[in-house]
């Protein structure tokens, strides 16, 4: 016969359920619609499944709605929970677009992520979008920040100028949580404000600020302590400027306490001092990869 618990949900006969260790309902199938108190509407007949809290952990929606980060959810959709109710993913049954305009596609096996305000974290898009930049992204996987800014998607064509470079189509592209540029693979080679060049053969990342965290150089390069770096080797900076790791173009100077040879990967804390641990971790894999080439 049906079940009736203490909050008064009623649940069907002759379908599972389950109890946890305090009793309370686990897995139950509906015997009419639930409404919550946030105004959420599961479906009669479905089943729903409880945390060991007593909140929804997930359920199929009996009505669309609308989340607090702006995505549409249709009715029918099996929507899933955190803690206290909050959004973590969603399987939709028909497709849904979030308030960025970006669709994405009915799934009965792929869950749309979920950041906890309801806004998408990640997903598949089914069409080209397009964002408020005027960047257009691929028909494939993006992931968007809490905020709704893209944090990382497929290029559908070559971007239109950022802070004067333009990123490859078909290739991923990375940003910060307030829409500045992350990271990417450039379209031309990029020279920075202090005249360094980077390839556009390699990703390159940016610091917040705009400024090169790392890349690839096309140049030598010297820092102000007179070490000199090698063209075609990925070089990393901290936030000041100064050199995390590089790849030497020649031996180190003698006012060093550690002589490393031209070609050898370097590493270097924040103060400027040579990063032992990190150098010989670097020297290693540099051993572990040409031995890899033969």
């Amino acid at each position: 016969k049906e079940f009736e618990a203490a909050n008064g949900v009623r649940f069907a006969a002759g379908k599972r359920i389950s109890f946890n260790s305090e009793g309370r309902v686990d897995t139950g199938t509906l015997v009419e619609r639930l409404e919550l108190p946030n105004g959420l509407v599961f479906r009669a007949g479905t089943e729903i499944c409880y945390s060991k809290r007593g909140h929804v952990a997930h359920g199929v929606l009996g009505e669309s709605v609308t989340t607090p980060g702006g995505l549409q959810i249709p009715a029918g959709s099996t929507v899933f929970f955190s803690m206290k109710e909050r959004w973590r993913a969603v399987l939709l049954s028909e497709t849904a677009c979030n308030q960025q305009g970006a669709a994405f596609a009915a799934n009965d096996s792929t869950k749309l992520e979920l950041h906890p305000n309801g806004q998408v974290s990640f997903g598949w898009l089914t069409e080209p979008f397009t964002n408020d930049q005027g960047i257009k992204f691929s028909t494939w996987h993006i992931s968007f920040h809490p905020t709704g800014h893209v944090a990382m998607g497929t290029l559908y064509e070559d971007t239109p100028p950022i802070n004067g470079m333009h990123f490859k189509a078909k290739t991923e592209i990375y940003f910060y949580e307030d829409g500045s540029i992350q990271g990417g693979t450039l379209r031309g080679d990029y020279i920075d404000a202090k005249g360094n060049g980077f390839s556009c053969d390699s990703r390159i990342n940016f610091h917040p600020d705009g400024t090169v965290r790392s890349g690839t150089l096309t140049t030598p390069f010297t820092d102000a302590n007179g070490i000199q770096f090698a063209a075609g080797n990925e070089i990393a900076f901290y936030p000041t400027g100064q050199v995390k790791t590089g790849t030497l173009s020649a031996p180190l100077p003698g006012s060093y306490s550690i002589q490393r040879q031209a070609g050898s990967p370097i590493a270097f804390n924040s103060d400027g001092s040579i990063d032992l641990r990190y150098t010989k971790l670097l020297a290693y894999r540099q051993e572990f990869q040409r031995r890899r080439r033969g």
